[in-house]
């Protein structure tokens, strides 16, 4: 049927189709036969706009705007097991942007969300979030940003820089009690706002750090500080005050977790300033 001209009906309505009874029917039926998808298009003096779909192949109804990308493939999908699911490309078929189950999981960048909320990416929170539970991070130390004159490698032992307010730079004297903590290479916890010219300092957990074996071999448990080697730990030597051996305070990063019998290299340490 085709309908030319204006429709005089109130707000362009052309015709009502009502369905009586307990149980209604269908007031419109599309019936298409054979294997091909059944459609309903939509279109603006004859311009292609969007349409409904029922596909055939992949057993979901779905809407497509034919706007977006040149409308190869659908927008919205309400699938067969009960999801609800946004895809979009020019390419068709077009990839899987978010899902939400039919048990109410929603995943972004995850077609199998094994949570309420299921991110695959990064996440930004312009306001304020509270957790009622835990935050579970893979990494396991809290670093926060500082500004530095230098880019500094991970694992660097660096110390308060003196010569101006809030920096850091790297460590290169034995026992210094300027020690700020290591730069971390992927915190498990980031404070402050980062920005140019800033570093992440690790002050507590565990973080690899760069360490001088050379003139003292290092245990598990050997607690450490700065060394004359830049950015580099060192095993404490404690001192004798009064027959005790005592390590120097304010000097401490924190305890091997791994050893080094010698030279240079890496270890996993356990940060504990004091």
């Amino acid at each position: 049927m085709t309908v030319q001209g204006v429709i005089p009906a109130h707000l362009g309505l052309l015709q009502t189709i009502r369905t009586t009874g307990s149980n209604n029917g269908f007031g419109l039926m599309l019936d298409s036969t054979g294997t091909g998808n059944n459609n309903l298009g939509l279109s603006v003096n004859g311009e292609r706009k969007g349409g409904f779909g029922f596909d055939v192949g992949r057993n979901f109804i779905g809407y497509v705007n034919s706007l977006h990308n040149g409308g190869q493939d659908f927008s919205f999908r309400l699938n067969a097991d009960g999801s609800f699911t946004y895809h979009d490309s020019s390419v068709y078929p077009g990839p899987e942007r978010f899902r939400v189950t039919s048990t109410g999981r929603v995943g972004i960048g995850n077609p199998d969300p094994q949570a309420a909320l299921d991110v695959v990416g990064d996440m930004r929170v312009s306001g304020n979030a509270v957790v009622a539970g835990n935050i579970a991070a893979k990494y396991q130390d809290v670093a926060e940003w500082v500004p530095a004159r230098q880019k500094i490698t991970p694992g660097t032992v660096v110390i308060l820089d003196v010569t101006r307010s809030n920096g850091v730079e790297p460590s290169h004297l034995k026992y210094d009690t300027h020690v700020a903590g290591v730069v971390s290479a992927q915190p498990g916890l980031i404070l402050g706002e980062g920005g140019e010219g800033q570093v992440l300092v690790a002050t507590t957990g565990r973080v690899k750090v760069m360490v001088d074996a050379t003139r003292h071999s290092v245990k598990i448990g050997d607690l450490l500080v700065t060394s004359d080697t830049p950015g580099s730990a060192m095993k404490s030597v404690p001192v004798r005050v009064a027959g005790n051996r005592l390590h120097r305070p304010g000097t401490i990063i924190g305890k091997a977790l791994e050893p080094l019998s010698g030279g240079k290299g890496e270890i996993l340490v356990l940060l504990s300033m004091q």
